[in-house]
């Protein structure tokens, strides 16, 4: 029993060290799309997303649509958090990051989600979700 416990001790405390390197990936991975956003260089923002989201997106609309927000709303101009969150489950981790984007000629609100499968394996982060609503007046 006693090895048992401590078997499952390491495996926690293990699982716990490696929550702020996985927080700080997801991190990064959102700046590297907004980099990649900002400078219009779609393939690569693309590149970041999840087959699972393609499926529920085609890659051709979600582009059409990413760039149908920068030709209403102008060049992207910056973001400020809103909130961050890890959703941490038994075999991965949810990241959710939600910004207002500020455009020359207005603002939104986006949320977005990242998965991380086998955490501990160090499976891929890559976006299965992402939300902007344009707010009113732009």
């Amino acid at each position: 029993m006693k090895r048992t416990c401590v078997a499952i001790l390491f495996v926690v405390l293990g699982a716990c060290s490696a929550a702020p390197q996985h927080q700080d990936e997801a991190s990064s991975m959102v700046d590297k799309l907004y980099t990649a956003l900002q400078q219009q260089h779609w393939n690569q923002a693309l590149d970041m997303y999840d087959k699972k989201f393609y499926a529920v997106h085609s890659r051709d609309a979600w582009l059409k649509e990413l760039k149908s927000v920068q030709q209403k709303l102008g060049p992207m101009q910056g973001r400020t958090l809103i909130f961050k969150r890890k959703d941490p489950r038994f075999h991965y981790d949810v990241y959710m990051f939600s910004y207002r984007v500020k455009y020359a000629k207005g603002e939104s609100t986006v949320v977005i989600t990242l998965f991380q499968p086998e955490t501990l394996a160090g499976g891929p982060l890559t976006i299965v979700g992402h939300m902007i609503k344009i707010h009113d007046g732009a």
